[in-house]
């Protein structure tokens, strides 16, 4: 008897993983969406700020969705390896999504890249971040913001800062020179998870990363913040002073935003974006989003490509500086 009931349940699982197997191929036969897990492709490595945000992000898609979203690090060549293998190989079926930020529009506008923004259906800006911070060690000789300034000035070409070439970082380097008529030696050490090792490791003596990647060194009293490149203060940090503050003119909003690949069918793009919309406007990720200091700033496709021109018209200012 029992022979026989094993046989039998055996059986059922048989037919119901049939079943199972031919619904899901006749979801995706009749268009329906999603019907198979969606990856996110994160052009830069584990434990940085884009990677921390998209893996949130995922987390609440999944619910929304009612699919796995599952995330793919794809490091290398400041970002472009990623962004490249959206546009020019990944299926343009809505199974695969690119999560970046205002790098898309730097490496286009110094030259790594001869595609932008533009080139792939973007489904909608997610967050954005402020909090970008020059934080150094605790036996460090600076104090302030004032102090890098000075020893800048005193030892042109000297003060060593690490930087993702042709990123945000990048452009934040620029722009503190500009401002204070300094040069520093800007280095190319990598993405926010490369810098935090060399900096843990003591090879460099100033580190620039998102307030939410490095807070748990900053409370552990491994690095000590020296300004936030930012308009005003964080309410989430309100003892890190700004760089305005202390006389350097210079602030940075980081926007991350999904794209598709430029074919991608429009409604299966539609109802990713939909689905993002609830996630980012909800309670509930605002209180996870609190705890990564990133802010919730959800804009549709048409308000993105907005938003992502006038970005990109910031960035030109310092064009000529990789000519």
């Amino acid at each position: 008897m029992e022979e026989i009931s094993m046989k039998k349940i055996l059986v059922i699982l048989s037919i119901l993983i049939l079943s199972v197997s031919i619904l899901s191929a006749q979801g995706q036969k009749d268009g329906v969406y999603p019907a198979k897990p969606i990856t996110i492709v994160v052009p830069y490595g584990a434990g940085g700020d884009t990677d921390l945000n998209a893996r949130m992000l995922a987390q609440a898609l999944e619910k929304e969705l009612n699919v796995p979203v599952i995330v793919q690090n794809m490091n290398g060549a400041s970002g472009t390896i990623a962004t490249a293998y959206v546009k020019d190989e990944a299926e343009a079926d809505g199974y695969t999504v690119l999560f970046n930020h205002s790098n898309t529009l730097i490496n286009y506008m110094t030259g790594l890249t001869d595609f932008t923004y533009t080139d792939f259906n973007v489904a909608g800006i997610a967050v954005s971040t402020a909090t970008s911070v020059w934080a150094v060690p605790p036996t460090s000789k600076y104090t302030s913001i004032q102090d890098v300034v000075k020893d800048a000035k005193n030892r042109p070409g000297k003060v060593v800062f690490p930087v993702l070439t042709a990123a945000t970082t990048h452009m934040q380097a620029l722009d503190f020179e500009k401002v204070t008529g300094t040069k520093l030696n800007i280095v190319d050490i990598g993405g926010t998870a490369e810098k935090l090792q060399a900096f843990l490791s003591g090879s460099i003596d100033i580190l620039t990363a998102e307030y939410g990647s490095i807070q748990e060194h900053i409370k552990a009293g491994t690095m000590v913040p020296l300004g936030i490149f930012a308009d005003e203060r964080n309410p989430l940090f309100p003892e890190v002073p700004t760089f305005k503050e202390q006389g350097v003119d210079v602030s940075q909003v980081k926007i991350f935003f999904f794209s598709f690949p430029k074919e991608t069918p429009q409604e299966r793009v539609t109802t990713f974006t939909q689905a993002l919309e609830r996630v980012v406007k909800s309670a509930e990720f605002k209180a996870k989003a609190d705890e990564y200091m990133t802010k919730p700033d959800y804009s549709n496709p048409a308000d993105s490509l907005k938003r992502l021109a006038a970005h990109a018209q910031y960035f030109e200012q310092f064009k000529t500086s990789f000519k």
